[in-house]
């Protein structure tokens, strides 16, 4: 379940950074008074998940998902402020699948089914209407009972697959941006043009900068990976 989970953590530190997600934040605080002065989708994620800030969140929430029809930004916002709740909901009802991505990967089909469901409504608690349709759906599962394997077959059933290089590169990002050694931004950086593929020329015009600072940005992070023990694919 971590590789799914970190991948979705760094595809949003790409999403969530750069003009294009600071002009959609502009967008939707124009749309929608509950994320006005917003700078970026990323901070727009950030308020949500504040502690303590109940009704606050719930006004963001319900703000995204009033925007997710046409936005497909906003939709991704709106998960990713769940996927804290979302992830526990995998961890918990494990009878979802076998295999920890597999069982997040289901509960994220789950959540945004229920999303395109209520997509453009104003719903009075959207993190329950959501989550908690998930975990009905997942109770219900777990009623049902688990598939057991006969003790004989169990030989023939197949073990998990071994991390690719790119799923390794992507702990390895994670737990530097965890640690400190990395900041959001280098993390990002790796994460498109090492992981994801992009090159650095592709970054630049996406976020307006000039390709020669990107590759120093990224040769920068690269370094710091280095140093830190780690070898960059």
């Amino acid at each position: 379940m971590a590789r799914l989970r970190d991948a979705l953590e760094l595809e949003w530190l790409t999403l969530s950074s750069g003009p294009t997600a600071e002009e959609a934040a502009r967008r939707w605080g124009e749309a929608e008074p509950a994320l006005a002065g917003l700078v970026s989708a990323a901070a727009v994620v950030r308020s949500a998940n504040r502690r303590g800030a109940v009704r606050r969140s719930n006004d963001i929430l319900g703000a995204l998902l009033r925007l997710a029809p046409e936005d497909g930004l906003a939709r991704r916002a709106l998960l990713q402020t769940l996927l804290p709740a979302l992830n526990a909901l995998a961890l918990r009802y494990r009878c979802a699948e076998e295999r920890g991505d597999e069982r997040l990967q289901t509960v994220l089909v789950l959540a945004l089914e229920r999303i395109d469901d209520l997509a453009g409504q104003s719903i009075s608690w959207p993190a329950v209407a959501i989550a908690g349709h998930v975990r009905d759906r997942l109770r219900r599962t777990a009623r049902q009972g688990l598939l057991e394997v006969p003790l004989d077959e169990a030989v023939h059933v197949t073990a998990r697959p071994e991390r690719t290089a790119a799923e390794r590169l992507t702990g390895v990002v994670l737990d530097n941006l965890h640690l400190g050694t990395l900041g959001r931004e280098d993390a990002a950086l790796l994460y498109t043009t090492r992981i994801a593929g992009h090159s650095p020329a592709r970054v630049a015009a996406c976020r307006g900068l000039e390709p020669g600072l990107v590759r120093t940005r990224l040769h920068r992070a690269e370094r710091r990976l280095v140093d830190a023990g780690h070898a960059v694919c």
